[in-house]
């Protein structure tokens, strides 16, 4: 097919696309609900650039025609979320992100690797809770350094023209009212890109829910650590409940919505209890997000961690919701082989309220900072690209943080770009007293739990079409990568058969 007749077909099935996907409520109406969605995914097929991309939607494709769990999320979200938010979420998010993949292949091209994915902007410090353990060490009293609007819209401006679609804010509190104002008016300007925040939920009154319904493009995800008494012990008296009546009012909204939940050794049994999870369901979460706990920010306490058998506890756990509800759920340690691995350090970028930008939100280091110079001189740095360089030799994508699993790497990456701490206090990460523990707990979690979750376990095969490539070693424990005996056809299987 000529270049030009492809361009057309793919311009043909975008334009048919977002006309779906503005009948599908009529489709769950009329009970027909799968096949507006069988088809919504056959004519999408034409839109990607890369060929990855067009796997998954065929994978999605099979899905819907087998009525895999994923059905119950699609219905879900057509039938309990406002349209303006389900527009976002096709054509703003995935419908832009698979039409701009010339533009990241030309970036890819010109600068020999793939730009930003998503970003995640902390425009202030400030926060109305003093959360124990708060990876961001946000502070309740007035701080002098915060991004403007101007600075933020030059941001989002340079993401979007490397044909980033997802940019996520969070703090310090988004919902503060010293930056609420301005976090508005970004969305409001930038209305074909796809905003999420981390909120810890307790702002949102009917004021910024109406606001939220007049965007129509930030997707609010609310931290929970469990039940009452989980919330309430980390996060202070009474939050749970201030949460419990948000998610309410987002929900008699029709706002597409999610949750955050950080993982730690005192709210393990909750985080893998599914009841919870269908308790934040019914509350009308559509998507949820797990973080472990990680030693930095305010006062890092390693008691906090879990250990390497329940964070493989957790792996098994989300894995299941994922593939069990009708609600999509990821841990951004757990769920590494969807990303190809970690993405810090390139794939995503953390600029935090001073303006230093970082390859993580937990990697709180920088050599950079936006208000002097721009994003892509940061990406072309010798931090970024050492991080990057040691991402080309991974070995498990189970095991894929720079030093939650690889705290060496993390050393040798920080010293060999000269990377200072962004924050006070930032170097104790890989200090005396925390990186002996993160030396045993990642070598106990990668030989005892990764590895053969990885090598003897079917749980992945629905990815061996992706870790054929030759950047993929075999683990490092010695043994030789092999993938069950049935997944020498997983290439051609989907979702449904695992």
């Amino acid at each position: 097919m000529s270049t030009h007749r492809q361009a057309v077909r793919q311009k043909l099935a975008k334009l048919i696309t977002i006309l779906l996907v503005k009948t599908l409520p009529r489709f769950e109406r009329a009970g027909k609900l799968n096949k507006g969605l069988v088809l919504l995914t056959r004519i999408a097929q034409a839109i990607p650039y890369e060929e990855y991309q067009r796997v998954q939607l065929r994978q999605l494709h099979d899905a819907f025609v087998n009525n895999h769990p994923a059905v119950q999320l699609a219905r879900r979200a057509v039938a309990e979320v406002h349209p303006k938010f389900l527009k976002c979420l096709i054509e703003n998010l995935w419908v832009n992100w698979w039409a701009q993949g010339g533009k990241r292949a030309e970036f890819l091209a010109r600068e020999g690797f793939e730009p930003p994915r998503l970003a995640v902007i902390s425009p202030i410090k400030e926060c109305n809770l003093q959360c124990v353990g708060c990876y961001a060490s946000a502070v309740k009293g007035i701080q002098n350094e915060r991004l403007d609007f101007e600075t933020i819209d030059r941001i989002v401006t340079e993401l979007k023209s490397f044909g980033t679609t997802f940019i996520v804010f969070t703090g310090g509190e988004p919902t503060h009212p010293i930056i609420w104002p301005t976090i508005k008016a970004i969305c409001a300007k930038h209305s074909d890109q796809a905003f999420m925040m981390y909120t810890n939920g307790t702002l949102i009154d009917d004021e910024k829910v109406a606001d939220l319904l007049e965007l129509g493009n930030l997707s609010p995800a609310i931290s929970v650590e469990g039940w009452e008494e989980e919330t309430d012990s980390r996060r202070g008296r009474g939050v749970y409940a201030r949460v419990v009546a948000a998610m309410d009012r987002l929900r008699a909204a029709r706002i597409l919505f999610g949750f955050s939940l950080t993982y730690t050794s005192t709210n393990f049994h909750v985080a893998t209890d599914p009841k919870f999870i269908d308790f934040l369901m019914e509350k009308g979460c559509l998507y949820g997000w797990y973080f472990m706990y990680v030693p930095v920010g305010r006062d890092p306490d390693l008691t906090l961690v879990v250990s390497p058998w329940q964070r493989d506890r957790i792996r098994q756990f989300t894995w299941d919701m994922l593939r069990q509800k009708g609600l999509f759920i990821a841990d951004f340690w757990n769920s590494g082989p969807m990303s190809l691995g970690c993405i810090a350090g390139g794939k995503y970028l953390h600029i935090n309220n001073r303006g230093d930008i970082e390859p993580c939100v937990f990697f709180k280091y920088t050599t950079h900072n936006i208000h002097n110079s721009t994003i892509l001189d940061a990406l072309r740095s010798p931090l970024f690209t050492e991080i990057r360089k040691g991402l080309r030799h991974q070995r498990n994508p189970l095991t894929p943080c720079r030093f939650m699993d690889h705290p060496d790497e993390a050393v040798r990456v920080v010293e060999s770009s000269g990377a200072r701490p962004s924050e006070e206090g930032g170097e104790a990460l890989l200090g005396p007293e925390i990186k002996p523990f993160l030396d045993r707990f990642a070598r106990e979690y990668r030989e005892e739990y990764a590895d053969p979750a990885w090598t003897q376990t079917a749980d992945y095969a629905w990815f061996a079409h992706v870790y054929k490539a030759p950047e993929w070693l075999p683990p490092a424990s010695g043994r030789v990568t092999k993938l069950p005996a049935d997944a020498e056809a997983g290439v051609q299987k989907t979702a449904t058969h695992h």
